[in-house]
Parts: C-alpha cells; sequence; structure tokens
C-alpha cells in the first residue's frame, strides 16, 4: 500500500496533467462529398462536387463563383488546385467527407484588432528588459482516491521558491513539504516510511533555445534516475510532435517585439483545418481578448469570454487589465475556467499589481478521484544578479522525452506475452 502511494504522489509532483474534450457528429451512412468555404457550407453549387484519384473536383463555374476569378476551365477543377491558387489553405474531413477552404487573411482580419493588448504587452517588457529576483511561498492540499473511491490519500503541504529572471532565461528553486498526518489516519497505518516529505525541485529554462531543465535528487532517486543529472524537455521538440508550425525563436520574437496581432497571425498561419468545426473553434480562440472583448470602467478594462458548452467543454475566461492616468497598464489579474461535465473542472487565477506582488490560485476536480487547491504568493524585486537559464558545460543531461519513451517500451514488453517456440 505504502509503495503505491509513494509512486502515485512521486508521479503527480512531477508530472502535469492536460486534458482537452472533443466530439464528432458521426453520421449513420456515407454522406455526399460537401465544399465549406471559411467556416461556411458552399450551397446551390451547379454540379455536385466527386472525388477523383482523392481529389475532389467542382465545376468551373462553381470555382469562379466561390474564389471569384475565372480558372479558363470548361471541365471540373481540382478544389485544391484552385482554392491553393487563390491563396487559401485546404483540408479534408474524411468523417463527415468535407473538403475545407480557409483564406487565412480573412480569418485574420474578421477577428479584429488587439490595441488593448498591445498596452498589455507594453507593460510586460519590463520583465524581459530587467533582472528580477523573485521570493515566495504557497500551501496546497490534495485528496485522491482509487477507482473504487476504498482506498483514500489526503495529502496536505507548503513550500517558497526563489529565482531570478533575466529576459527571457530563468532559475528557480522550489523546496516542498508534504504533511502525510491525515495520510495516516485515513490508512490506520504508519507512513513514516514515505520519504517524500521535503523535496526540493530546481528550475532552469532559456525560451530563446526552448530548452527546460530541471532537477530534483529525491524524486529523480524515487524514480530509478541518477541524482546528479539534470532533466531537459525539448519544447521545439514538443512543438514539432504536435505537428504545427511554429518556431519557438520566431514565436518569441513575435512576442517581444511585435504587436499581439503578430503574434495571433503566428498561430494562424501554423492552424490546419480538417474537420467542418475547426474554423469555429479556432476564431473563437483566436478573438480571445480582442477590442471587441473588452469594456472600460475607470481605470480597467475587462474582457470576459465563454466558448463551449458544459456537456463537451466549456471555457470561460476574465482578464482586468489596470492602467494609470496615461492609459499605461500598471497591474491585472486573469481567471480561466475549463470544465466538462461531471468530468473534470479547472479553475485558476493569477493578478500582479502595480508592486509587483503575484498570486496565483489552482483548484482542480476529477469527481470522485482528484481533488487539488493550491495558494501562491510571489514577489519580483529588481537586482543586478543574472541567470543564464541553462546547466553548467558539464552537467550530465537526460532528455525527458526519451527517458519517458524508453520506460513506456519497457511497460508495454513487461506487460506483453512472452512467446516461446515448442
Amino acid at each position: 500500500m505504502l509503495k503505491r502511494v509513494k509512486r502515485t504522489m512521486s508521479a503527480f509532483v512531477v508530472g502535469a496533467m492536460v486534458f482537452s474534450t472533443c466530439q464528432t457528429a458521426m453520421a449513420e451512412q456515407l454522406p455526399p462529398v460537401a465544399i465549406q468555404i471559411d467556416g461556411a457550407l458552399a450551397e446551390n453549387l451547379t454540379t455536385a462536387p466527386f472525388i477523383e484519384n482523392n481529389y475532389v473536383y467542382i465545376s468551373s463555374d462553381d470555382a469562379k463563383a466561390i474564389f471569384g476569378k475565372d480558372f479558363n476551365s470548361d471541365e471540373n477543377v481540382s478544389l485544391r488546385k484552385v482554392a491553393e491558387e487563390s491563396g487559401y489553405t485546404v483540408g479534408w474531413d474524411a468523417i463527415n467527407r468535407t473538403a475545407i477552404a480557409v483564406n487565412k487573411d480573412k480569418l485574420l482580419d474578421s477577428i479584429g484588432d488587439f490595441t488593448i493588448m498591445d498596452k498589455y504587452n507594453e507593460y510586460s517588457q519590463q520583465f524581459n528588459e530587467k533582472n528580477y529576483a523573485i521570493e515566495g511561498s504557497f500551501t496546497f492540499d490534495i485528496n485522491m482516491s482509487d477507482l473504487e473511491g476504498t482506498v483514500k490519500i489526503p495529502v496536505d503541504g507548503n513550500g517558497t521558491i526563489t529565482g531570478l529572471t533575466s529576459g527571457n532565461k530563468a532559475e528557480m528553486a522550489i523546496d516542498i513539504n508534504f504533511d502525510f498526518s491525515a495520510l495516516a489516519d485515513s490508512l490506520g497505518e504508519d507512513v513514516s516510511s514515505i520519504n517524500l516529505n521535503n523535496i526540493t525541485v530546481e528550475y532552469k529554462m532559456d525560451l530563446d533555445s526552448g530548452l527546460i531543465y530541471f532537477h530534483s535528487a529525491e524524486l529523480q532517486t524515487a524514480l530509478g534516475v541518477s541524482a546528479d543529472a539534470w532533466l531537459s524537455i525539448d519544447l521545439q521538440q514538443i512543438l514539432n510532435l504536435s505537428g504545427t508550425d511554429l518556431n519557438i525563436a520566431d514565436l518569441m520574437k513575435k512576442v517581444q517585439n511585435g504587436s499581439y496581432k503578430d503574434l495571433v497571425k503566428t498561430q494562424v498561419d501554423a492552424m490546419s483545418f480538417n474537420n467542418v468545426g475547426d474554423y469555429e473553434v479556432a476564431k473563437s480562440a483566436l478573438s480571445l481578448f480582442s477590442d471587441e472583448t473588452f469594456t472600460k470602467n475607470g481605470n480597467t478594462y475587462t474582457s470576459k469570454s465563454v466558448v463551449g458548452n458544459s456537456e463537451s467543454g466549456l471555457s470561460e475566461n476574465t482578464l482586468i487589465l489596470t492602467v494609470d492616468d496615461n492609459d499605461k497598464v500598471i497591474a491585472y489579474s486573469v481567471t480561466s475556467k475549463a470544465s466538462v461535465s461531471n468530468l473534470i473542472s479547472t479553475e485558476i487565477t493569477a493578478s500582479t499589481d502595480a508592486d509587483l506582488n503575484s498570486t496565483a490560485k489552482l483548484n482542480y476536480s476529477i469527481p470522485g478521484l482528484v481533488e487539488m487547491n493550491m495558494d501562491m504568493g510571489m514577489k519580483y524585486t529588481e537586482t543586478n544578479d543574472v541567470t543564464t537559464g541553462t546547466v553548467d558545460e558539464n552537467t550530465e543531461v537526460i532528455d525527458l522525452m526519451g527517458l519517458l519513451l524508453a520506460s513506456l517500451t519497457q511497460a508495454q514488453m513487461d506487460i506483453s506475452p512472452s512467446v516461446t517456440a515448442e
């Protein structure tokens, strides 16, 4: 029992739970081929679209009506060919048998402007131009249970945070203290052998290169990894695996030197559209914090948005920007809620005041399995100290993605039945 608790807590500390939900309507029978242009189905076509040699074809008259240009053909034309010639990105929804064409420039124009978020970008530049020392503390409580609800794992704790930031580079040390007294009462056992009472986790990151390093002797020993090594994560590698064309270095330049809409354009350029719902989802997500979502009252701008629904997935976001008499941002607060009815709910709030005091709260729940609450406060103070955001040259570095892949491969081998020749 104690070993299982120990493994569970170790994984919980070093892991991050990221959930996404999606819902696709399945047709009962194979539908005819359809065409979607900038999120709307093309109607009143003179000829039904059809597939030939894995390409969708439409009549030249329909192509002219849709794209507004003559393709000099009396025959049917490839939708992909004429759409791409007209500056559209083309995708295919195999389930709904729908060819999708999106003009990303039109999509970007329809989203509107982000001049208020440009004010926030200007405010955030101070963190890129100066060096800051960080000091903070946090408390948390976690309640976990097994699938049957028979084993309860309640754990409380607290910790401190110290760190340093220099532009896109940072280093941080987090000391975590666990209180297992409630667990002992729940299990009716002595839990003193669970060696997780005090853990230190160190982070170093360089967002210019996209590399993040972290180290925890206690956790690495528990996981069978060298306690002297540092584990690394390559954010560019993760982006590549996700199928996007985003480049970390270019993205950081856009964040720091460009307008907020430049950043949105970078996101649009990396998007693909292979589901009939992608266009509206993209437009809703990209419109988050556009000028038209803000209202001003006194010295505060407030943006509120709601996307989706409680059954398939609901996202609620509120951003409040506080400005001075010159309309310059001096403080902010943000609240983000995400939930799926009876499955999962998350609420995160964060704020920084005019004196660079920051607070954050996290509430996370999977009913019947996990309940977690965390409160954190930090103070940023200007300093002359500088961090490189990387480890020393002779430090042993272990690629975390490779380590996880090797662990998964070994786990698969362990559970696969052995085959012997007779």
